[in-house]
């Protein structure tokens, strides 16, 4: 219904909440349109094209500074993503800039577009690795004019992963895109995380302080287990084709839980023929994040 009156449009439904962002030049239009299904929580309004202008403007500002640098490299690689972990395995995948960001936490167009700057490339590929960041990506896109910027749209940690693995800095624009788009579809994705409020979400009864289990954004359990969450959901993303288990454990696990907790997956999955790579991200919000190829 409202693509009639905009463009852009994202909604998320949270319990009962629904967030949603659309760009359009007649704002009040949908604020009246929205106002009959509901009472408002939180509104934000936005002149994206004095925005746009300004980060244009900025933009140039900083191309003009950055003329004296070194020739640009053919290729360069910018991930969003938060933990010291998790920053460094990207940082061994080829990633040359990282953007700090995640959930709750989404870095500005302006972020990107000082990234892009500093890697100083012909080609520039970007992984958000969250859906609300993809946003964000694309429109530092439209705002660097003198080189190539392509958004690989991971929603995911585990997807941002995989897509660095294809990525190699030598290959040729199209050869890179394919095979990191490709990769997308190649992984699963897990997350444990906190509960902050009591809601019942596709069946699930969630409690305040609980621990949500999450595969591909869609809830599948609720327990005051953390532990037992994890394990609850790799058993429900493993099939006879999986071949490779990661886990990212997060920054309030502790070295004790953390070999405790590679200990059990690994009796249970390394017989079956699957690798299993336990590793400490260190990331906010996520007691787990979890990728099964």
């Amino acid at each position: 219904v409202l693509d009639v009156h905009g463009n852009s449009i994202v909604a998320v439904h949270d319990g009962d909440l629904v967030k949603v962002h659309i760009h359009t030049l007649y704002p009040g239009n949908i604020l009246s349109f929205a106002q009959q299904y509901g009472e408002f929580v939180k509104i934000k309004v936005e002149n994206m094209s004095e925005q746009h202008s300004h980060l244009v403007e900025e933009d140039k500002v900083e191309k003009e500074a950055s003329q004296t640098q070194a020739p640009k490299k053919k290729n360069a690689l910018i991930v969003c993503c938060s933990g010291e972990g998790i920053e460094e395995m990207f940082k061994s995948q080829n990633a040359d800039y990282i953007v700090s960001g995640g959930q709750t936490m989404n870095p500005s167009t302006e972020d990107f577009v000082k990234a892009v700057r500093a890697v100083n490339a012909e080609n520039v590929f970007i992984l958000p690795n969250n859906s609300n960041i993809v946003m964000a990506a694309k429109q530092a896109k439209e705002v660097v004019e003198d080189c190539n910027v392509i958004v690989i749209e991971s929603k995911t940690i585990p997807q941002g992963m995989v897509a660095s693995m294809m990525y190699n800095p030598e290959e040729e624009v199209e050869e890179n895109t394919l095979e990191m788009e490709e990769a997308l579809s190649s992984i699963k994705t897990g997350q444990v995380t906190f509960a902050i409020r009591d809601t019942s979400v596709d069946g699930v009864e969630v409690k305040k302080d609980d621990f949500i289990g999450i595969i591909d954004k869609k809830i599948v359990t609720c327990e005051p287990d953390k532990f037992k969450v994890c394990y609850y959901l790799i058993e429900n993303m493993v099939n006879s084709e999986t071949s490779v288990i990661t886990c990212f454990a997060g920054k309030d696990i502790s070295d004790e839980e953390l070999s405790n907790l590679e200990a059990v997956i690994k009796e249970k999955y390394e017989s079956q023929g699957i690798d299993i790579d336990i590793k400490r991200g260190d990331q906010p919000v996520y007691s787990f994040i979890i990728g099964v190829e």
